[in-house]
């Protein structure tokens, strides 16, 4: 009986000095957030809604991209498209100066509509939109050139990169850019990916399609099998696939339209990988059937 008093009073002073050293200790907050991190997922939220209710648009674009190690020539590029995918696209400036493209879901046999410019201008040609001929000199398909599919892009990798927690972000508001208030971006993200198997009859498209990422950019990092098209890799080879689009990205986010109206994408090894500016953007204009016409008398077919 005395053995069972003194446990239960030796408890009850455990007891008490546990319960003292807990209202003792000082109250431990929960971990912050980044401020930076909180801000980034605000304005990816407000360019996902903006593509969302992206219905047409016109654009002059700047653009360069890197092939193999070098970088191409401006181009200057005057773009109308309309939802689904309608796009009329008229390069002005540069290497392909005349070249017209028009493409749009369920028309031509879902074929691009060709020209290009100089003494070939007077033959137009039916493509398909992924087929060699009508990638070149482009990192990205008639198909699937559009503001909307470039925030999906953009978005979908930010937001990987924040989930992991991988990655850093700046932000810098109230950046003048042309006359348009800004919101500049910095975000890094680190090497890393899979490797795939080719199977046969399979493209570098159908891998692109399988890890929601773009072919180029598969081309891009593969170099050591010198490839030049999609259609180069066989039954059997491994394809290495980036986890993220770039290794870095800055973009200039307007502030009105939520859209990108410069980026400049940079690939894992720190080089310029795509450089686009996307001057005189005009959203939601209203767009006849005419202007995705090839018989357009404003249009050289």
């Amino acid at each position: 009986m005395k053995l069972f008093k003194l446990f239960a009073v030796s408890l009850t002073l455990l007891m008490s000095l546990v319960a003292a050293a807990e209202e003792a200790a000082p109250a431990v907050d929960p971990p912050q957030e980044d401020p930076e991190r909180v801000k980034l997922r605000e304005i990816i939220s407000k360019m996902r809604e903006s593509a969302k209710n992206l219905k047409s648009y016109s654009v002059t674009i700047h653009e360069r991209e890197l092939f193999g190690k070098e970088l191409s020539v401006l181009d200057v590029v005057k773009i109308k498209w309309q939802a689904p995918q309608r796009v009329y696209i008229n390069y002005v400036k540069g290497p392909f100066a005349g070249r017209e493209v028009i493409y749009y879901q369920g028309w031509n046999n879902n074929e691009v509509r060709a020209h290009e410019g100089g003494f070939l201008g007077a033959i137009n040609v039916n493509l398909d939109p992924y087929g060699n001929m009508a990638m070149k000199g482009n990192h990205h398909p008639a198909a699937e050139v559009s503001l909307v599919r470039f925030v999906r892009v953009l978005a979908h990798n930010i937001e990987k990169a924040d989930e992991r927690g991988e990655g850093t972000v700046k932000i810098t508001e109230n950046v003048k850019l042309w006359g348009w208030d800004t919101t500049k971006i910095e975000c890094t993200a680190p090497k890393g990916g899979r490797f795939y198997t080719m199977k046969d009859d399979e493209t570098l498209f159908d891998v692109a399609k399988k890890y929601n990422t773009s072919m180029y950019l598969i081309l891009h990092h593969n170099p050591k099998h010198d490839w030049d098209e999609a259609d180069d890799a066989d039954e059997g080879d491994k394809v290495f696939v980036p986890r993220y689009y770039a290794g870095k990205m800055v973009l200039w986010i307007d502030t009105e339209v939520w859209m990108p109206i410069k980026a400049e994408i940079y690939d894992h090894f720190g080089r310029l990988y795509e450089d686009y500016e996307h001057r005189d953007l005009k959203v939601n204009v209203p767009l006849s059937r005419r202007v995705f016409d090839p018989d357009n008398k404003e249009y050289n077919f």
